[in-house]
């Protein structure tokens, strides 16, 4: 099963090759672009909703076979 990392934001310069060495296969940021904390607060719920909406999309995506996303 992949291992899918949520945060509230990601590096600009994250090793996904070490990310990869520690058993992580995705990560995805909760904020759509940089903002400040209050913004971040503010729209918290919206934003998480809206990433874990994409992550389901994608996920479906590669389950119907429609994408070759996922290696079994």
């Amino acid at each position: 099963m992949p291992l899918i990392v949520v945060a509230g934001s990601l590096a600009k310069d994250i090793d996904f090759g070490a990310a990869k060495r520690a058993g992580i296969d995705a990560a995805f940021s909760v904020t759509p672009a940089p903002m400040s904390f209050a913004e971040a607060a503010r729209d918290s719920f919206a934003s998480l909703e809206n990433a874990m909406l994409n992550i389901w999309r994608l996920w479906s995506l590669a389950e119907s076979g429609r994408g070759n996303l996922l290696r079994r």
